[in-house]
């Protein structure tokens, strides 16, 4: 731990408690890790994103969906809020990367405490983007510290990233493997470069100020503002006052699970090795699950913004190609939803709130 922070020319602020990986309480859910979420959290969760149809089954599961695997424990974690260093075989070769990647993390959060408001239950797409530069520092330290990692990192050369990113991409329809995986693939070389260009120096500057979506780290040639988008829930609840609903997730799809989404139900260019050339024109998202009483009859409101309105109207003819597929998949909407462009902005919304389609088209930033 402390050559980790001799490495990283950080300090810990407070001492970190460090206990055995069977120690650790959390449970796992798809698309995030291990966590301590309680399980009502974690099953709104899954229900939300089944409800956008990505990497969701029907409960029981469909023939094309994989087995579920045992996924054994992390060989390490760092636990932000009791600022514990979790570790599994403090013996093995790989102890030592190991610990050093997870001192990384307490020494982030030590001194960058601002870290902490990119939480997936808020936006899932700020999350992972925000990760690339949270892993990628990790792995930097924590690869410098095993003899293979060791050299991998000194032959890696950043400018290669669409190579290598080309091989990870998998998506599977019961995991959240894109988002989950996101920062571990894009972070080590997001961070390589200001190591390159300024050391320590410009490591911390990329945690002070990270990447604020996926597109942005997909293209870091192309900064462009990203739009917040605040859904009017109280809207959304009134379109049905008869019907025993409530909201549910609300979150973030972002570039990366636009890209998922198309590529899951069947658009060829999306399963393909690069995403298609108009997902750099997205600006901003936010989708809502409305959950209704029966069986079958949840509503969904999505509202997507792009820097063209062509943009945006090839996301809408893909999105309602997709629309029936999605639906099936996830099985828990009324209906597939209706994809209505709008200028920049486009609305999916199932049927039971098409009337609520303008004032989400013009939802506040």
């Amino acid at each position: 731990m402390a050559a980790a922070c001799a490495n990283r020319r950080l300090a810990t602020r407070y001492p970190i408690d460090v206990r055995p990986m069977a120690d650790f309480q959390g449970g796992y859910t798809a698309g995030l890790g291990s966590v301590t979420w309680e399980e009502d959290h974690a099953e709104e969760w899954r229900a939300g994103w089944c409800a956008l149809g990505v990497y969701c089954a029907r409960e029981g599961g469909s023939p094309d969906a994989p087995e579920k695997k045992a996924r054994q424990r992390p060989a390490g974690l760092f636990d932000v809020d009791r600022n514990v260093l979790f570790v599994r075989d403090p013996g093995s070769p790989e102890s030592l990367s190991t610990v050093a990647h997870e001192t990384t993390h307490a020494l982030q959060h030590h001194n960058f405490p601002a870290l902490r408001s990119a939480h997936p239950w808020l936006n899932r797409d700020l999350d992972a983007a925000v990760a690339t530069a949270i892993e990628g520092d990790a792995h930097v330290i924590g690869h410098s510290f095993h003899a293979d990692r060791r050299l991998y990192l000194c032959s890696m050369d950043p400018r290669r990233a669409a190579a290598s990113h080309a091989r990870w991409w998998n998506w599977r329809p019961q995991d959240f493997a894109a988002f989950e995986r996101f920062p571990h693939v894009f972070g080590p070389e997001v961070a390589l470069r200001r190591w390159l260009a300024g050391g320590a120096a410009e490591a911390d500057a990329l945690l002070r100020e990270p990447p604020l979506s996926t597109r942005a780290v997909l293209n870091p040639s192309s900064p462009a503002p990203v739009d917040f988008i605040a859904l009017p829930t109280d809207v959304l609840l009134a379109e049905a006052p008869e019907r025993d609903c409530a909201l549910g997730l609300v979150n973030t799809a972002g570039a990366v699970g636009v890209w998922g989404l198309l590529a899951l139900h069947g658009d060829e260019e999306a399963q393909g090795e690069a995403p298609p050339a108009f997902l750099d024109q997205w600006q901003g998202d936010r989708f809502a699950h409305v959950v209704c009483g029966g069986e079958n009859d949840d509503e969904l409101a999505w509202v997507s913004r792009w820097r063209s309105v062509e943009a945006a109207q090839e996301f809408a003819r893909r999105h309602q190609a997709v629309a029936e597929a999605a639906a099936s998949r996830g099985g828990v909407l009324s209906a597939p939803p209706i994809a209505i462009a709008r200028g920049r902005s486009v609305v999916a919304v199932t049927p039971g709130l098409e009337s609520a389609v303008e004032a989400l088209a013009h939802a506040p930033t």
